[in-house]
């Protein structure tokens, strides 16, 4: 199975056996094991390794849940993922998991890169605009700092692309140029 396809449906069953109370909840604990996965090449070759024994395994993954203090349905899903064999597919699932509750909440996320630091009022001005342009309730907008670009701003949302960059600009008019 295609691991988009693998992402889709454990996302989507994850998301389906919450309630709207814990949504948030699970998410972050989720997100908490992840990321304690991410940062533990130990913890990554227990899951990994061929050598250590499924038990053994599962006790190092049981120890990680109860230090993270995750609790009912994030534990026993990411156990789940571990007995199928999926726990590598766990940071995927999570972003299909993340999508689903960004929609029921009306909420967008998106990606700003620009040549400088975006100072906060600039932010929530382009906070307000994604807001106007997309109808969404909420939009949760990172700001990131990018040496390529000479200036302006590069905006993603989604596979959406707002290319306001200087080096853009220059590209467009280079290339207008040389088709007359």
């Amino acid at each position: 199975m295609a691991s988009g396809m693998v992402f889709r449906r454990y996302g989507k069953a994850l998301f389906e056996l919450c309630d709207e109370q814990n949504v948030e909840e699970i998410g972050a604990q989720l997100g908490a094991f992840a990321s304690a996965m991410e940062k533990t090449p130990e913890l990554k070759e227990a899951i990994d390794s061929p050598s250590v024994q499924p038990e053994q395994r599962r006790a190092a993954i049981e120890a990680v849940l109860k230090l993270l203090k995750i609790q009912d349905l994030a534990r026993t899903f990411v156990l789940y993922l571990l007995d199928r064999g999926r726990m590598h597919s766990l940071s995927g699932i999570l972003g299909e998991f993340e999508q689903r509750v960004d929609a029921a909440h009306g909420r967008i996320r998106a990606e700003v890169r620009s040549a400088t630091p975006l100072d906060t009022a600039t932010i929530q001005r382009m906070e307000a605009a994604l807001k106007s342009a997309t109808g969404a309730n909420e939009v949760i907008l990172q700001s990131h700092v990018d040496d390529s670009l000479i200036g302006g701003t590069v905006t993603r949302v989604g596979n959406k692309v707002l290319d306001n960059s200087i080096r853009h600009q220059i590209e467009s008019i280079r290339d207008h140029l040389l088709v007359r």
